[in-house]
C-alpha cells in the first residue's frame, strides 16, 4: 500500500518519472548495481535484507554513482534507537509514514538537485 502511495505522488508530481519497485531489499541493491537511478526510496522493514542492510550495501559499493545516489529512509517506525541506526546507515532523509505529500517532494527536490550539482561538478573536474 506504502508503494502504492508513493508511486501516485511521484507520478502525480512528475508525470514524466520512471518508477521502478523492488519488493525487498536484496532486490533493491540488485537493480541500483544493474541500473542508474536518481533516487531510491528505502522502507526500514523489509524482506530478506531490511532498509538497514540495503542502504549499507549501497554505500559500500565499488562503483561510484550507486554508493552516491540519494537515499530517503521511509519508517513507520517510532523506537528512537531503530531510526538512529536506520539514518546511520547512509540515509540522506529520514521520514517518518504517513508521509506528508508536500514535504516529500521538497526533499526529492533539494536531493535530486543536488545530487544533479555533484554529477556536474565531477565531470568538470575529470
Amino acid at each position: 500500500m506504502n508503494r502504492f502511495l508513493l508511486r501516485l505522488v511521484l507520478e502525480r508530481s512528475w508525470p514524466h518519472c520512471t518508477v521502478c519497485e523492488a519488493e525487498d531489499g536484496q532486490k533493491a541493491v540488485q537493480a541500483l548495481q544493474e541500473m542508474h537511478h536518481d533516487l531510491v526510496f528505502m522502507d526500514m522493514v523489509m524482506p530478506h535484507m531490511d532498509g538497514i542492510e540495503a542502504t549499507q550495501a549501497l554505500r559500500a559499493s565499488q562503483d561510484p554513482r550507486v554508493a552516491r545516489t540519494p537515499v530517503i529512509g521511509l519508517t513507520a517506525n517510532v523506537n528512537q534507537q531503530d531510526l538512529a541506526r536506520f539514518e546511520s546507515s547512509g540515509l540522506n532523509v529520514l521520514m517518518l509514514k504517513p508521509f506528508e505529500p508536500e514535504k516529500l517532494c521538497e526533499q526529492i527536490e533539494q536531493l535530486v538537485y543536488a545530487q544533479a550539482t555533484t554529477l556536474r561538478t565531477d565531470t568538470a573536474q575529470a
